[in-house]
């Protein structure tokens, strides 16, 4: 079991699965910033129109989060492999500590993996929990307290589904357990009506009501609300996410008021019948703010039928967007000032080599440009030490610089001189240079150990051959002991008969 905790996949998957918790942080303002923009520009569009989009929004999420773990965990590997750390740029890295900080997010998670991954573990159980509480509230309501309403209303129900064109039998049922209308079950949907609201609300109120779970049922909202429910459970830590899943929510229910509206086109019946809601407050706390400083769920609902106008942004809300836009402004400009860690060796040529032989005078050029941008100063000291090296190595061949005669070298004798690099050691290497390499040094690795796994089956089989060899050899020294034994017996029988024919014998 320490093994399997201690293992390199798993501590792979770990660091992984900790850089995309990190990264959903910013891509769920991201969402956040793109579903607020939506909501302000989409003020006179139906519900269901707003509904789709950010539904949209909201279940692409997962998806880049998901693609997001799949590049860390390919990165992880190739690092594991190559046996490089994580590749940084210090000499672009000084401009801002915000750049700096960026550049350690990686690092961050490879040394913190296990107690980001242990803390969001601690509080996904506590989240279980609520909804193992909530199944749990789910089956009471399903199976206690439940009472068959009048005939009439059953008829009303079958009517009414026909008229939303649901195909799934729909079943009514009184509940003493619920206090709001609530719809369980996706294959045989049940409507469960807390007991005395069919007798205590007009009939046009409670068609209204009935209709709008019905255009729940023919939604598939359901599967749609598990959806989310396991969703904020992975993501409850996201403000972004959660903010945009309240939203999609909001819309769910203003496209299942619109949907009774168009059926009964009796507006103020539904909202007579949410505003007894709100009195009775039947709701109480299962409806929760969408963002804090938004006003109840119910409230905007009976708003939006009244003044026949969709929910905009409220004065946080729009607070919000505005930092958050910011935040990604500067964010933008920080990762901005990170160039690629070879830029500053443009700005250096590479050494131009000569070579006139046959009595030719030999040159030797070596042209160093000051560089433009301002590099590390490693960069310059380890040119100047390259360089010192290249003049020490041009004077033990012996050549001249500047017309000089000096007796001829061969080809052979020169061609070290056009393998010096310079510059070239004291400048890193690019981000897709150091790439391929770390993928060549990978592959080496790779076929390295295949060959040393190779070797060791064939040292395993060499090993199983001496031991049957050896076996072999006891069990014949074993044999070869028995029979001497067996020889020393009946030398010993043939010396004593041998005796007594001897003694037999004697007069």
């Amino acid at each position: 079991m320490a093994n399997l905790f201690t293992s390199p996949v798993l501590q792979e998957w770990l660091r992984a699965f900790s850089c995309m918790l990190l990264h959903s942080l910013w891509q769920g303002l991201v969402l956040g910033i793109v579903t607020a923009i939506v909501i302000l520009l989409t003020k006179q569009t139906r519900a269901a129109v707003r509904y789709n989009i950010v539904s949209s929004l909201l279940l692409l999420f997962p998806v880049v989060c998901a693609y997001t773990f799949w590049l860390s965990l390919n990165n992880a590997t190739a690092a594991t492999l190559a046996g490089t750390a994580t590749p940084q740029a210090p000499g672009f890295m000084h401009h801002t500590g915000l750049a700096q900080l960026a550049e350690n997010i990686p690092a961050f998670c490879t040394r913190y993996a296990n107690s980001i991954v242990l803390l969001w573990f601690a509080f996904f159980l506590l989240k279980c929990l609520q909804i193992s509480i909530g199944f749990t509230y789910i089956n009471r309501v399903k199976r206690n307290n439940l009472y068959q309403p009048a005939t009439h209303w059953q008829q009303t129900v079958t009517a009414l589904a026909k008229q939303l064109h649901v195909k799934k039998t729909v079943l009514l049922l009184e509940s003493g357990l619920t206090k709001i209308p609530v719809v369980i079950g996706h294959l045989k949907p049940v409507i469960y009506m807390p007991i005395g609201l069919l007798n205590h609300l007009p009939a046009s109120q409670v068609e209204a009501v009935l209709l709008h779970e019905l255009a729940h049922i023919r939604r598939n909202d359901y599967l749609v609300n598990i959806f989310q429910q396991a969703a904020q459970t992975i993501f409850f830590f996201n403000p972004g996410f959660l903010w945009v899943s309240a939203i999609v929510k909001q819309e769910r229910e203003h496209c299942c008021d619109d949907v009774a509206l168009h059926h009964t086109q009796a507006r103020k019946q539904l909202v007579e019948a949410l505003v007894n809601f709100t009195r009775h407050s039947l709701y109480g706390s299962a409806y929760t703010t969408a963002f804090p400083g938004t006003k109840n769920q119910l409230a905007q609902r009976v708003m939006r039928i009244a003044c026949n106008r969709n929910h905009t942004l409220n004065g946080a809300e729009k607070i919000f967007l505005l930092l958050s836009i910011g935040v990604c402004i500067a964010l933008t400009g920080v990762f901005k000032t990170r160039q690629p860690a070879d830029t500053a060796a443009r700005h250096f040529s590479k050494p131009v080599i000569e070579s006139m032989i046959a009595g030719k005078t030999q040159q030797i050029s070596y042209v160093a440009t000051p560089p433009v941008l301002q590099a590390n100063e490693t960069h310059y000291k380890a040119a100047a030490v390259n360089l010192k090296a290249a003049v020490k190595h041009i004077a033990r061949t012996h050549m001249t610089i500047d017309d000089t005669r000096t007796p001829q070298r061969s080809n052979s004798e020169l061609q070290p001189l056009a393998y010096m690099p310079p510059v070239k050691e004291g400048i890193p290497l690019s981000p897709q240079a150091q790439m391929e390499k770390d993928r060549a040094q990978a592959e080496k690795d790779r076929q390295q150990a295949e060959k040393d796994r190779a070797q060791a089956d064939k040292d395993r089989q060499q090993a199983e051959l001496d031991r049957l060899q050896a076996t072999r050899d006891r069990e014949q020294a074993d044999r070869d002991r028995v029979q001497a034994d067996k020889d020393r017996v009946q030398a010993e029988l043939d010396r004593k008969h041998a005796a007594a024919e001897r003694n037999h014998n004697t007069p």
